[in-house]
């Protein structure tokens, strides 16, 4: 977020925005008196309720980022104010839609050991999307006391649970460290990740998923598009724009690595075909083609690809080259054209039309607030 809003200040002006930066703590000399600051304006991250009134008592233009208040409970108008607070129910949805696009019909939430509004918000928003398309959701056990202090006390209950599960399941978690215990408890009783189990945490660490096995997919929340909208949000305060608003954000981006790398699909055929699909979209993943290269009726092909999709293949293959496009426009500094002909475009055209009508921005934008540096 501190990128963000440092990008911003250095792409709209220059040397002009001067940043003191307050981190609290031992390595810090607090800056506690805002006159002695002589500042124009605060963008304050607040981890601790009781800061709020004193950023608000320098009646400053005042961006509040506030990560533990819920986006849908009552905020009050502060004048001269501006407060973001992310919509984790929103991270939730995302979830539960990157796992419905891979054709999973077996779901799960294991919560963590932490009793936080934000935990909780996500399991809402994972299950109540997946209730909204008709599915279930099974949903961990509340740990016990002990099981807080070590996960070693819980692992038993943990690894039984997930023995339980059907095959394939979907596994959900509020965070990656959370995540990579359940990785760990998977491992140690054989449960084959993504095979048996496929599993997404959030935040996108990359010490915590690079060096999980299987590497761990992710909700990144290391955009920095959200302290380059903080950035403007000040901006906008200098330059009179009413405050006494609320913005909610949320993280969207899924990170995909191998903890998820599968395809539910009951039928082999369709499976196999779409396995075909991913690895040849630059040479252009027809039906035809892709019958051809796995040896299979068009016909056949088509009919059971609708019966198990709900759709048809030509639409489900569209469906690929977007979401392959999307991963490469956040994870490489690949050019659109190059994306274009790798994931089967027929020009620069071609993507950025198909590409805003689905995600509603170009692909221009969405690297702008997705690419993982």
């Amino acid at each position: 977020m501190l990128e963000g809003v440092l990008k911003y200040a250095r792409e709209r002006h220059g040397d002009n925005w001067r940043l003191q930066l307050d981190l609290g703590g031992f390595v810090c000399q607090r800056l506690k008196c805002f006159a002695d600051w002589k500042c124009d304006g605060i963008i304050a991250y607040i981890d601790d309720p009781s800061a709020r009134a004193h950023f608000l008592s320098a009646k400053l233009p005042t961006v509040l980022i506030e990560p533990f208040l819920s986006p849908h409970s009552k905020i009050p108008a502060r004048k001269n104010t501006v407060t973001f607070v992310n919509d984790d129910m929103l991270e939730g949805e995302t979830a539960a839609k990157y796992f419905l696009a891979r054709h999973f019909k077996s779901f799960a939430y294991i919560s963590s050991s932490e009793k936080t509004p934000w935990v909780r918000l996500r399991e809402r928003g994972f299950v109540k999307f997946l209730q909204s398309k008709g599915y279930s959701c099974k949903v961990y056990p509340e740990l016990m006391d002990d099981e807080r202090e070590d996960f070693a006390r819980e692992m038993p209950r943990l690894v039984k649970w997930l023995k339980d599960l059907p095959r394939p399941t979907a596994v959900f978690t509020p965070h990656d460290l959370r995540a990579r215990q359940i990785l760990t408890a998977a491992d140690a009783a054989d449960i084959d990740v993504p095979g048996h189990i496929a599993v997404l945490g959030v935040d996108n660490d990359e010490l915590i998923c690079e060096t999980a096995t299987p590497a761990l997919s992710s909700i990144s929340t290391r955009e920095n598009s959200h302290g380059y909208a903080c950035g403007r949000a000040l901006e906008e305060l200098f330059r009179g724009h009413p405050g006494n608003r609320v913005i909610r954000t949320a993280h969207t981006h899924v990170v995909s690595r191998a903890s998820t790398d599968i395809n539910a699909i009951d039928d082999p055929f369709v499976a196999r075909a779409l396995n075909w699909a991913h690895h040849n979209l630059s040479t252009g993943a027809s039906v035809d083609a892709i019958a051809k290269g796995i040896g299979y009726s068009k016909r056949m092909l088509q009919i059971r690809a609708r019966r198990s999709l709900g759709q048809s293949l030509s639409d489900e293959i569209r469906r690929l080259m977007l979401t392959s496009a999307a991963e490469l426009l956040s994870n490489t500094d690949k050019s659109v054209s190059d994306i274009a002909a790798v994931c089967g475009f027929t020009s620069v055209s071609h993507l950025s039309l198909r590409f805003k009508k689905h995600y509603q921005q170009t692909p221009l934008a969405y690297r702008k607030a997705t690419y993982q540096k």
